[in-house]
């Protein structure tokens, strides 16, 4: 787990896409539009938690939006 500190009162200089790319990370599961966006924009395949807060009809091919967990675990899983 890596946090990045983007909601407290100190964050880290580099974002969760820049994480993401340092570590190796392939997918990542998101619940920010914004977020999602920057990271898909990298290559990063994401999984996009459908909140009112994060609509936005054309998204990349590299974004997945899902309901919840249950959607989270059978992409994981190749279903």
């Amino acid at each position: 787990v890596i946090c990045t500190g983007q909601y407290g009162l100190i964050s880290s200089k580099i974002s969760k896409a820049g994480v993401c790319l340092q570590e190796g990370v392939e997918i990542l599961i998101e619940d920010n539009l914004e977020t999602s966006l920057d990271c898909a924009e990298k290559g990063i395949e994401m999984i996009l938690l459908d909140k009112p807060w994060n609509q936005q009809e054309d998204l990349p091919k590299n974004i997945t939006r899902v309901k919840d967990w249950k959607e989270i675990m059978e992409k994981l899983n190749g279903n």
